[in-house]
């Protein structure tokens, strides 16, 4: 009985070794998505393996929402579930008024290509760089 429990334990072991050799280590979304404000121009910097949803990208100053124009075309992805949704690859560039000066809040939401999605975004844009 014990030499059976004992490589029952054994077993256990290398499967769970297994599976966290296998399993797929994700970015924080802090280092998947990195926005950047440049002048007028906000670019949002997308880690290879990742993309941002179009219609999840918002800009307020103030809790107020702030035009901007997508200066990059999206790309068309459809997903079986859902549908199709215009998304960003490598990274996005909105341009705001020359007027609209910091802090600016952008909120915007992202998956990794494998499926996992992250929860909605804000970053205080504090600087121009």
């Amino acid at each position: 009985m014990k030499i059976l429990f004992r490589k029952t334990c054994v077993v256990a072991v290398l499967l769970a070794g297994c599976s966290l050799v296998n399993a797929k280590e994700y970015l924080p979304p802090n280092m998947a998505f990195k926005p950047v404000l440049s002048g007028n121009i906000i670019t949002i910097n997308i880690a290879e393996g990742y993309y941002l949803y179009q219609n999840k990208i918002l800009l307020q100053k103030q809790k107020t929402d702030v035009e901007f124009k997508f200066m990059n075309k999206s790309l068309q992805k459809n997903f079986p579930q859902f549908g199709t949704y215009s998304v960003y690859l490598d990274r996005v560039q909105l341009k705001i008024a020359p007027d609209v000066k910091p802090p600016l809040t952008i909120r915007f939401q992202g998956c990794s290509a494998e499926g996992l999605c992250y929860p909605p975004q804000q970053v205080t844009l504090t600087s121009i760089k």
